[in-house]
C-alpha cells in the first residue's frame, strides 16, 4: 500500500469518526431539547409539570424588566410560581409587575437594585426584603455588555467597573445569599445566565468576555461543591437573542425570542448543568466548536471589528 493511499485512508477515517461523533451530539441534544419542550410546553397544558413549584413557592429574578430576564419570569409565573422581581428601574418593574400578576394570577415582590453600585449593603438590603419568603429558585440574569465592541485600552474604566460590579459582583453576592437556606431545605435550582462569550477569549469584547467566563466557572465550580445537595446549579450559554443587548430586533431562527428561548431553558433546569438555552443555540454553538481555535478566533474577531467600525461611522454621522 502506497503512502498516499494509507494518507487517504486515514482521512477518510477521521472523517467518518468526526461525522459519527457530529450525529451523536446532535441527536443527544435533539433527545434532550425534545424532553425540554414537553416539560416546558405540552406537561404544564395538561397540568402535569409544576416540578419547579415544589422547589418552592418563589422565584428571584434579575433583570426581569426587559429580555431574558423578563422571559423568564413570565414563564415561571406561567408555572404557578410567585415572582421576585430585581430590577434598577422602579417604573419599569411596576408594570412588569401588574402585567404578570393579572397574567398569570399569581403574587410579584418588586425590589429596586442598580448592581453597578456594587456594596455589600446592596445585598444586605435585597435579602432583607426576601429573607422570609419560601424561595425554590435564583435566576442570576441582570448582565451588561459594551455599547459596542471596543479595543480594552479605549473602554472607560467607569464602563469596566460597570461590567465587573454588574456580571461578576451580582450573581457571587446573590448566589451566596440566597444559596444557604436552599440547602437547609434540600431543594432549590440556581441559574446563572451567562454568554457564549463564556465559552472562549472574545477580542473587542474581552471585559465581558472574561466577566462571563468567571459566571460559568463559578458555576461549574459550585456544581461539584453542591453535588447531591438537592440543589440544581445550572449555567446557561446563550447565542444571539432578541434583546436590547443584543440589538436584534426581529426573531429568526438563530436568534429567537426571549419568550421562545425561555421555554425551552426552563425545560432544561434539571437536565443539563450546562446548557445553550435552546435547541437552536445548541445547534451553532456544536457547528463553532467544530472549527479549529486560531480560525474560530479570527472569525468572531473580524465580525467584531465590523460591528465596530459600523457603531463608530454611526456615531460620527449622527455629531
Amino acid at each position: 500500500m502506497s503512502a498516499d493511499s494509507s494518507t487517504c485512508t486515514w482521512l477518510e477515517w477521521s472523517l467518518v469518526a468526526l461525522g459519527a461523533i457530529t450525529a451523536l451530539k446532535i441527536g443527544l441534544s435533539g433527545l434532550l431539547y425534545g424532553w425540554a419542550f414537553l416539560r416546558s410546553f405540552v406537561f404544564p397544558s395538561l397540568g402535569l409539570s409544576r416540578r419547579l413549584k415544589r422547589l418552592g413557592q418563589w422565584a428571584v429574578v434579575t433583570g426581569s424588566t426587559d429580555g431574558i430576564g423578563k422571559a423568564y419570569a413570565e414563564e415561571l409565573a406561567r408555572q404557578g410560581l410567585d415572582i421576585v422581581l430585581i430590577s434598577r428601574s422602579e417604573e419599569k418593574l411596576k408594570t412588569v409587575s401588574e402585567s404578570i400578576e393579572s397574567s398569570y394570577s399569581v403574587k410579584t415582590k418588586v425590589v429596586v437594585a442598580d448592581f453597578s453600585e456594587s456594596s455589600q449593603q446592596l445585598y444586605d438590603r435585597i435579602f432583607e426584603q426576601v429573607k422570609d419568603l419560601d424561595i425554590g429558585v435564583l435566576i442570576n440574569n441582570v448582565g451588561v455588555s459594551y455599547e459596542h465592541p471596543e479595543y480594552f485600552s479605549e473602554v472607560s474604566t467607569d464602563d469596566l467597573w460597570r461590567l465587573i460590579n454588574v456580571n461578576v459582583a451580582a450573581v457571587t453576592f446573590l448566589t451566596r445569599s440566597l444559596l444557604p437556606s436552599m440547602l437547609g431545605r434540600k431543594r432549590g435550582a440556581v441559574v446563572n445566565v451567562a454568554s457564549f462569550a463564556a465559552c472562549y477569549p472574545m477580542g473587542l469584547i474581552s471585559v465581558y468576555s472574561a466577566t462571563k467566563a468567571y459566571m460559568h466557572t463559578f458555576t461549574q465550580a459550585l456544581q461539584q461543591e453542591y453535588s447531591g445537595s438537592g440543589v440544581t446549579i445550572q449555567s446557561v450559554t446563550p447565542l444571539l437573542v432578541v434583546s436590547k443587548m443584543s440589538k436584534v430586533k426581529r426573531p429568526t431562527f438563530l436568534a429567537p425570542s426571549p419568550t421562545t428561548f425561555v421555554r425551552q431553558a426552563v425545560g432544561t433546569i434539571g437536565c443539563l448543568p450546562v446548557s445553550l438555552g435552546c435547541i437552536s443555540h445548541e445547534i451553532q454553538g456544536l457547528a463553532l466548536s467544530c472549527l479549529p481555535s486560531s480560525f474560530r478566533s479570527h472569525y468572531i474577531l473580524n465580525v467584531h471589528k465590523k460591528l465596530m467600525k459600523a457603531a463608530k461611522a454611526k456615531k460620527n454621522k449622527s455629531q
